[in-house]
């Protein structure tokens, strides 16, 4: 009985097993987004803020964002673009997905990546801005007084009447990564999209703060402006050595591939934040809230 030997199966209570560690979840290993490319209801609002209202038709307005093409230079736009991601990004896409929206389709389409097979996933549609959508901002003013100041009070927060606040859309967004991390860990995917949609995994992906998404946005410089066609790169991969691979997105790559002065992919690091934040360093993001009682003793 002092060994193995000659024990009978039986006699062992319990086998010894090989057990398989998990694999850590990641998110994939390069994340390509593109904005779709100039739509008619993008040319619309623009001609309108010029005092051209012509295109605000009872067709247009009967018409749901979602069914609303490319124009002419957005289909140009799309196919510059393709054709940069094709001479440019030394990727091998392994999963494509796309917005349920036609502006969004058209665009995947016509960037003709090889071997694409796209699929679409509706938490990457736009977000929806409810009644308002196809008023004009005159309109907007005259139909819901106030909305202007509410919409400058609440920031990120606010809500469009009928429609979906950009934290709302934020939470969608969130799920987006989770499946990500779930089905295509170690990938690389493109997912085209929308503005608003990017916005969102801008600031999940760079970690921001409410606060910091609010100043990103009323920021003025180019990085607060996606652009039609605007691709970000976001890489765990090292852009200057293909060797060095870290286990977070550790760089962001920003290009407008139509525009020759935004052509180059414009690499940024994205800065490590510290986990959490001390409770000195937590009361002090309060001090600037204002006060709306008299302190008592």
């Amino acid at each position: 009985m002092g060994t193995r030997k000659g024990l009978n199966k039986s006699m062992v209570p319990f086998r010894k097993r090989t057990l398989r560690r998990r694999k850590a979840r990641t998110l994939p290993r390069v994340l390509v987004l593109v904005r779709h490319g100039e739509s008619e209801q993008n040319k619309i609002i623009r001609l309108a803020k010029g005092g051209d209202f012509s295109s605000f038709t009872r067709a247009y307005r009967s018409t749901h964002s979602s069914k609303l093409r490319l124009t002419p230079r957005g289909e140009w736009q799309a196919q510059v673009t393709g054709a940069w991601i094709r001479e440019t990004l030394p990727y091998r896409l392994h999963a494509h997905y796309h917005s349920p929206y036609i502006r969004a389709m058209q665009t995947a389409g016509l960037l003709a990546l090889p071997n694409a097979r796209w699929r679409e996933r509706t938490w990457l549609r736009e977000r929806d801005w409810g009644e308002i959508d196809a008023l004009t901002l005159e309109e907007r003013d005259r139909i819901f007084p106030g909305l202007a100041d509410q919409k400058r009070r609440d920031g990120v927060y606010w809500t469009p009447p009928g429609g979906e606040s950009k934290i709302r859309q934020l939470e969608r967004s969130s799920l987006v990564l989770d499946t990500l991390a779930r089905q295509h860990s170690g990938q690389d995917v493109i997912l085209v999209s929308h503005g608003d949609t990017m916005a969102t995994f801008l600031k999940l992906l760079g970690q921001l703060t409410d606060a910091e998404w609010a100043a990103w946005h009323d920021d003025p410089g180019d990085n607060a402006h996606l652009d039609n066609c605007q691709v970000v790169v976001f890489s765990q991969v090292n852009p200057e050595d293909p060797r060095d691979l870290r286990d977070r997105y550790e760089w962001a790559g920003w290009a407008c591939p139509w525009d020759p002065a935004r052509a180059t992919l414009d690499w940024r690091p994205i800065p490590r934040k510290r986990y959490g934040l001390s409770n000195e360093e937590l009361l002090a993001l309060t001090v600037s809230a204002p006060r709306f009682l008299p302190q008592e003793e």
